[in-house]
């Protein structure tokens, strides 16, 4: 009894040291303890949203990776940072969970077989060039594109630059 109760003092007083090197983030616990903690959280992550659309490897070590970044949270006792990590794991999750709704929400909205959608965006693209193009022209008919772009029908372009109609037209 003397010799299990001396190793459990030794096993507590060791743990007690790691996590206060945690605390500290220094970079050797907090790789042990990541690696004492990994499976555990694993199958925490697994069991309860295995189903989802997001690797809990993914999460976990988003939830590690914060936990070094916050300095100034710290932990009392093991099952403190387990209990941390869990919920985090959880806050994790439903965080992602909500991004791949709105992304897929995005992606419906835009559906590449969409045509109108399609149309859109071929009409933004031809827009954007027109400056481009129009810089290529004689300077005379690129007034004349200009305004026809901009709505006015050959007839009023031909009495706003004092042409006949047919010349505004070739």
């Amino acid at each position: 009894g003397i010799i299990m109760e001396v190793v459990h003092q030794d096993v507590n007083a060791d743990m007690q040291e790691l996590l206060d090197r945690f605390n500290r983030r220094e970079e050797e616990a907090f790789g042990r303890i990541y690696t004492l903690l990994y499976k555990e959280l694993y199958y925490f992550a697994e069991v309860q949203w295995g189903h989802a659309e997001v690797d809990p490897e993914d999460i976990i070590q988003d939830v590690f990776l914060n936990v070094l970044k916050n300095k100034p949270v710290k932990f009392n006792t093991l099952r403190e940072l387990k209990s941390y990590w869990c919920v985090s794991i959880r806050n994790g999750y439903i965080v992602k969970k909500n991004r791949f709704k709105v992304c897929d929400k995005i992606k419906t909205q835009i559906a590449p077989d969409d045509q109108e959608t399609m149309l859109q965006a071929a009409e933004a693209q031809i827009f954007s060039m027109i400056p481009q193009a129009l810089g290529l022209l004689p300077e005379e008919c690129a007034r004349i594109f200009k305004l026809y772009l901009e709505g006015w029908d050959i007839q009023e372009i031909a009495t706003h630059l004092g042409k006949r109609p047919s010349t505004v037209y070739n």
